[in-house]
């Protein structure tokens, strides 16, 4: 799970794309697919699918930045 949003993570920053709130899906050009799949073929398991789950719901598990010291025990 953390693999996987870890490269949804770098795809989504990278430019030119966009994540789709409507759609819950990665909003860019085929030919930039058709450019970076060729570059890192992991790309394709976002093409045309609703990602979502990893996109929100992981990101809360994994993210750098999520405040997880917040909710961290302490003695």
């Amino acid at each position: 799970m953390r693999r996987t949003y870890k490269r949804l993570s770098e795809l989504v920053n990278s430019s030119g794309i966009e994540y789709n709130d409507a759609t819950s899906r990665i909003v860019t050009s085929e030919e930039w697919w058709n450019r970076n799949i060729k570059e890192n073929v992991i790309y394709k398991d976002f093409k045309d699918r609703d990602v979502k789950e990893i996109y929100i719901k992981y990101r809360q598990l994994f993210d750098d930045s999520y405040e997880a010291d917040k909710y961290a025990i302490t003695q």
